[in-house]
């Protein structure tokens, strides 16, 4: 050891680093030569000599923070000096081992993987990244990474509305998150609309965007095969358009395709009385009786058929014709 000393300070640095190997050989485990062989090798930049003794220093760490310590170090010089990221994920794989939990090695593993174009094991970690926040920030943005690898490289674009949607219950007001959904209201495929469409329903509720609102369930509505849920979409539409929008004349139209759909359902009532007010209102009255007539004969309910044949008969009066109102 003293004769590499020597030789460190005349600047010959090679003939050091021999003579330390040499001390190595009969001495393994001798902690001050491993330090003082690696400084070397940092010193010429002879990386892969360094990650070596590095390696010899990992072998002897008696603690956990000491084997992370030596990790971290070899970790760092495989990805940014030798461009070995195969080698620097297994690095930052080991230190996992030791604490699944380190959030700074889960950070460099995913930058890992991106790195490698290795999407889907990205995805994992992020996925765990995920697990452990706690805050709702880091939540927004792990959710927006696994949106983004799910829609893009990964191609599961459903599965990224899903994911999406996760972060708009926690942050409504991202525009990234928002444009990103957006997009896919114009996809060729239905069931991802209508998935984009369900994800920004609430968003733009919340933030009173009355005409986006309208767009997303008019989009939804066009997709519905239920009956029912036709009814309620088309109720809850007609109320905006007469409420938000001030589109009377758009409610009263929506109005009336919610009774067509909604003759067997119970709620049909009601909405016979918004419909015959908003006739009354824009008179249109005769429009109101042309749906009475037409929906007349499937009604079920007694009372509601009964109250239907009243208006016709009304009409008909009003207008003179006496066979009709007969």
């Amino acid at each position: 050891l003293r004769i590499s000393g020597l030789e460190e300070r005349d600047g010959d640095l090679s003939a050091a680093a021999g003579t330390l190997e040499e001390a190595l050989e009969l001495a393994p485990e001798h902690a001050d030569a491993l330090v003082r062989l690696e400084k070397i090798h940092e010193t010429t930049g002879a990386h892969a000599k360094r990650v070596e003794v590095l390696q010899r220093r990992l072998a002897l760490a008696k603690d956990v923070a000491g084997r992370k310590a030596r990790l971290w170090q070899i970790a760092q010089i495989q990805e940014t000096q030798l461009e070995d990221l195969h080698a620097a994920v297994e690095s930052v794989t080991a230190i996992l081992d030791d604490d699944p939990e380190d959030r700074q090695a889960l950070e460099v593993l995913e930058r890992l993987w991106q790195r490698r174009g290795e999407h889907a094991r990205e995805l994992e970690v992020v996925e765990r990244r995920l697990a452990l926040a706690r805050a709702d920030g880091e939540r927004v943005e792990c959710l927006r990474k696994i949106g983004d690898r799910l829609a893009g490289p990964l191609g599961r674009p459903l599965e990224a509305v899903e994911r999406w949607r996760e972060a708009l219950r926690l942050a409504p007001a991202d525009a990234g998150i928002v444009g990103a959904v957006e997009k896919l209201l114009e996809s060729s495929d239905e069931a991802l609309q209508v998935a984009a469409a369900e994800a920004l329903e609430p968003v733009y509720e919340k933030a009173s965007k009355w005409p986006q609102l309208t767009r997303v369930i008019e989009l939804r509505l066009s997709r519905e095969a239920d009956a029912h849920a036709r009814v309620v979409d088309r109720r809850r539409l007609a109320d905006l358009r007469e409420k938000r929008l001030n589109d009377p004349s758009g409610a009263f139209a929506t109005y009336g395709q919610a009774v067509r759909d909604a003759v067997a359902e119970p709620e049909l009532g009601e909405l016979l009385d918004a419909f015959e007010r908003l006739g009354a209102q824009l008179g249109r009255s005769p429009e109101v009786v042309e749906l009475y007539r037409a929906i007349e004969p499937d009604l079920l309910d007694e009372r509601v058929r009964l109250r239907v044949e009243r208006v016709i008969a009304q009409e008909a009066l009003r207008g003179k014709d006496l066979d009709a109102a007969a």
